[in-house]
């Protein structure tokens, strides 16, 4: 463990410390984002014939675009983003793929969490599971803040570089 002979050595000290676990706690929101899509998105139409290749699977894109920014400090504080790129998802309107040449905004990649998460999709297919709601991105923040599992994942961070936390 480091050794701080001054506030200004402390405060750097531990701005390094809450940037690494922040970020290894960015990954987990990550890694539980991507559990979440598993179990509420691509479950859900496990049994349909609804993607546009007409095997019935889904592109895996949307859990595949989801990324984790390096922590960013500024001053006595540090945040990471979890979120989507849509970069990482193709779109084909001719196909359907994440967008249609129908829709005012033929590439929807960046509407496609809020269309699923809340079941926004509209009846263009038809009705069927695609237009409820699959809320992955609630259950994930339902996961973090309800059931503590932030906080949780901090403390441990911060015990595994040596801290103790109560």
């Amino acid at each position: 463990m480091a050794t701080a002979n001054n506030w200004n050595q402390l405060e750097q000290i531990l701005m390094k410390i809450i940037k690494e676990v922040i970020e290894e706690v960015g990954y987990k929101v990550n890694e539980l984002m991507r559990e979440n899509i598993d179990k509420y998105v691509y479950q859900a139409g496990s049994q349909a014939n609804y993607y546009a290749d007409g095997t019935g699977q889904p592109t895996f894109e949307l859990r595949d675009s989801i990324r984790s920014s390096k922590a960013k400090v500024s001053g006595n504080s540090a945040e990471v983003n979890v979120y989507h790129d849509s970069d990482f998802m193709t779109v084909e309107p001719d196909d359907f793929v994440h967008g249609s040449n129908y829709w005012k905004t033929y590439d929807i990649r960046d509407l496609l969490p809020e269309i699923i998460n809340y079941g926004l999709s509209g009846d263009f297919f038809g009705s069927g599971w695609w237009q409820k709601p699959r809320p992955y991105y609630d259950k994930t923040l339902e996961d973090l803040r309800d059931k503590g599992q932030l906080r949780q994942w901090f403390i441990e961070g911060l015990k595994k570089r040596g801290l103790k936390v109560k």
